[in-house]
């Protein structure tokens, strides 16, 4: 049996999150500088951009809202080497918060179809984004999980550790 190389799942993580940051940077750059979103697939973007439901408490701009959760996506990666923060496992917070991103996308996917009745290929691609991400966290927990039970001794496990069930008991 392998142990699950969570290096790879962090690796795919920070691809999705830098992703989806530049995603909503762009969305965030169009909001400040009143610009036009480039829409080729969908004609809907500006539609979304403009509706009153695209600023949350009619103060702050949901693309805002989409760089500080990839932001986090990062920062939570980042203290992923710990196990624990404030006595709370990362890999589970981590976890909780792209929950909480997704469901935030579905709400605003069921306000784009049936609300504002447009559609924004950014938006979608966040959405994807966070899903994506939700998945992988979940992946990353199970991993975490499996490296802390097969090296109980280890205060840290090693993201780095070598794939082969031996060389984790600690037969070469």
């Amino acid at each position: 049996m392998k142990i699950p190389k969570v290096h790879l799942y962090k690796t795919l993580i920070a691809i999705v999150a830098v992703l989806g940051l530049i995603d909503s940077l762009y969305l965030s750059y169009a909001r400040a500088t009143h610009s036009s979103l480039a829409c080729s697939v969908l004609d809907g973007c500006n539609v979304v951009a403009a509706s009153p439901q695209a600023v949350l408490f009619g103060i702050f701009p949901l693309a805002y809202i989409g760089v500080l959760f990839y932001l986090g996506s990062l920062i939570l990666l980042f203290l992923h080497k710990r196990e624990t923060l404030y006595g709370y496992s990362v890999a589970k917070l981590f976890m909780y918060y792209t929950i909480a991103g997704v469901a935030s996308s579905a709400y605003f996917i069921y306000l784009q179809a049936f609300v504002i009745r447009a559609f924004c290929i950014y938006c979608i691609a966040s959405a994807i984004s966070s899903v994506i991400l939700a998945l992988l966290a979940l992946l990353l927990l199970r991993a975490t999980l499996i490296n802390i039970k097969t090296a109980p001794e280890a205060h840290e496990y090693d993201d780095t550790a070598n794939t082969d069930q031996e060389t984790a008991k600690g037969h070469i």
